[in-house]
């Protein structure tokens, strides 16, 4: 019967390990998850939208996005695209006036 307790100690023991890396690796999701959803999600879901604003003549919209990364660039890439785009559709206006 000793055997048994040691056996049975020993999967009491991994029950817990397993339990514990499985918490661990669920908060882990979570937080990536919920970093993933701040840093990138959310940014590009506002440029979309300034996209689809600028698309149909509202150039009043512009996205501020401080920052060097990928999302950074590709905000102030959508701005400079808007500017230009307000500048040539003056020129347009002013030529056929």
């Amino acid at each position: 019967m000793p055997g048994f307790k040691i056996f049975n100690s020993a999967k009491q023991l991994q029950v817990l390990v397993i339990g514990i890396i499985t918490g661990f690796f669920l908060v882990a999701i979570l937080l990536i998850n919920r970093f993933l959803k701040v840093s990138v999600t959310k940014p590009l879901k506002q440029m979309a939208q300034l996209a689809k604003e600028v698309s149909t003549g509202n150039m009043a919209g512009e996205f501020d996005h401080d920052s060097d990364d990928e999302i950074g660039i590709l905000a102030k890439s959508l701005n400079r695209m808007k500017v230009s785009l307000e500048m040539a559709m003056n020129m347009l206006n002013s030529e056929t006036n």
